[in-house]
């Protein structure tokens, strides 16, 4: 663990290069002894974990769960760096009703607007993280050019919340909070890899409602260009660093953006 000047001066010079690191270590990489909704932690209790009854038995890609059609769990995993079966619920629009109350009292469904239920899917990967996929997709969605030249975003302070629900860190498939809404609630022990819950590049715009820093890194694990979110800030685009970020980390403090 670094001295907290020394932590401090580090902070202060990523500020200057645009090189972020953070001020805090993540535990591990993407090691973790299990992933979604199946886990002891994710919010399900085991008597029900037991009793799941599995709408696709299939193994799908993350990016294929957000297509689906009926409301039940799904299992996925594949084209990840999971490197195991993992579990999540899917809502689609307008079957909030067929939801079972183990799921409805998970937090982050309980957190989620109703107008979300209405207008898009929900993917619900654990008791903290969520997908929210509009059924008609926000005009001037276009993707940043290539000529912009690659910079820091720099967070600011928002009265608006864009969706994003009190203590979440969300981020959005393009600029101005519009798009898909990725949105993670809990502490990070480990850099969340964000391709396995099918964001991998995706991210034009953020919005950290939490009350501590919020991370995203240019590679998995947190590699490559890393980029600190201040607690209860935004950042509306990411310019030239738009659909670069490939991993997530929620820290437990500041960590001094």
């Amino acid at each position: 663990m670094l001295p907290r000047f020394l932590a401090a001066t580090l902070v202060v010079a990523m500020m200057v290069v645009g090189q972020a690191h953070a001020a805090e270590s993540p535990v591990g990489a993407s090691a973790v002894s299990c992933v979604g909704l199946t886990c002891a932690d994710a919010g399900v209790p085991a008597s029900v974990r037991d009793e799941i009854r599995w709408t696709a038995r299939t193994v799908l890609g993350p990016g294929d769960l957000k297509t689906q059609k009926t409301a039940g769990y799904y299992e996925f995993g594949h084209g990840t760096t999971l490197g195991k079966t993992a579990v999540a619920y899917v809502i689609p629009a307008g079957q909030l009703d067929a939801v079972p109350q183990v799921v409805r009292n998970l937090q982050v469904v309980k957190d989620l607007s109703s107008s979300d239920f209405a207008t898009g899917t929900v993917v619900v990967f654990s008791s903290g993280g969520a997908l929210w996929i509009p059924t008609a997709q926000v005009a001037g969605m276009a993707r940043a050019t290539a000529d912009k030249g690659k910079r820091r975003p720099r967070a600011r302070a928002a009265a608006d919340e864009y969706g994003c629900p009190d203590s979440y860190f969300c981020i959005y498939s393009a600029t101005n909070f519009a798009g898909y809404r990725y949105q993670w609630h809990d502490i990070s022990s480990s850099w969340t890899n964000l391709g396995d819950w099918g964001f991998n590049d995706n991210a034009e715009s953020s919005r950290n409602r939490r009350d501590r820093d919020s991370w995203l890194a240019e590679h998995i694990n947190g590699g490559g260009d890393r980029h600190c979110y201040d607690s209860h800030s935004s950042d509306a685009d990411y310019g030239g660093w738009g659909n670069d970020a490939s991993s997530t980390y929620n820290s437990a403090g500041d960590a001094g953006c």
